[in-house]
């Protein structure tokens, strides 16, 4: 642990297996499950991202230079964060022997998977997507941000406040059935998804806050008999002239909303603001 607590502090993010890169390397195939790592993008990929979003909330990116991680447990689906059943009875095999759990309050804190965790969201589509415009964004007040993998991970800027136990990491969502066993390791649960939700094609960053400083008169997880302290989210600096390459609006945009949107990025970054033509007329 404390190997690893050294090699967090001299990182600013994570990025896949390098960060269990050891100069006397051991046989690893007897704890593969515990350093299981998402694949990011590789350089031969596709490295463009997107994510979709309402004015309100660019104009947080752009005004006040920070992006929003919300806790894994604040997701509408509420497999976010969790084992898979057969993956969980497993580690729940270990809470038993190793703890005397009884073998109920075993599973359930086994499913929790890592409470540590709160992520931001992006998609890994190289174009954009009518789903996600209608996902994501309400009616047609909304902004597309288009850029690269690179840029999000250069973008953010160290934000620790000094608590050292921060980790980041990047990669692209796995789709799975969820009736099978998956992964063990602290981001296994953070970067799994069921394949109903493949559609998404999702690029996530996550950060996990091992210390897990909640405030006074945060929320809490209460399950298995466990009670978790969390905040709802994390403020991560970023700059924003390096995070975002292109700007749209919605398809359906008014003139007067696109023209609101340029007069708010022009005072922030030099870029320029475009309209999607998804639904242009090709008769027109």
């Amino acid at each position: 642990m404390e190997e690893h607590t050294e090699r967090i502090k001299d990182h600013d993010y994570i990025d896949g297996p390098e960060f269990y890169d050891d100069p006397d390397p051991v046989d690893a195939s007897s704890f593969e499950s515990k350093v299981w790592q998402p694949d990011d993008i590789g350089n031969d990929e596709n490295k463009t991202i997107w994510r979709y979003l309402d004015l309100s909330q660019l104009y947080i990116i752009l005004e006040k230079e920070y992006l929003w991680f919300s806790h894994i447990r604040n997701f509408d689906d509420p497999y976010e964060g969790v084992y898979s059943d057969k993956t969980a009875e497993q580690i729940a095999e270990m809470y038993v022997d190793l703890f005397d759990y009884p073998e109920e309050t075993a599973i359930k804190k086994a499913k929790m998977g890592n409470l540590s965790a709160y992520v931001n969201c992006w998609t890994n589509q190289k174009n954009q997507s009518v789903a996600l415009w209608e996902q994501y964004v309400e009616g047609d007040k909304g902004v597309a941000i288009k850029t690269t993998s690179d840029n999000l991970k250069n973008a953010i800027v160290d934000n620790r406040q000094g608590i050292d136990l921060w980790q980041f990491i990047f990669g692209k969502i796995n789709y799975v059935d969820y009736e099978k066993p998956m992964p063990q390791s602290d981001s296994a649960p953070v970067y799994h998804k069921r394949n109903s939700f493949g559609y998404e094609e999702e690029y996530r960053a996550a950060v996990f806050n091992y210390a897990q400083l909640a405030t006074d008169g945060a929320p809490k997880i209460t399950q298995g008999g466990f009670e978790w302290p969390y905040e709802p989210g994390l403020k991560i600096d970023i700059d924003p002239t390096v995070l975002i390459d292109e700007l749209y609006v919605s398809p359906t945009a008014d003139s007067y909303f696109i023209e609101a949107v340029e007069s708010i990025v022009t005072e922030y970054i030099d870029v320029e603001v475009k309209q999607s033509h998804l639904f242009d007329d090709p008769l027109e």
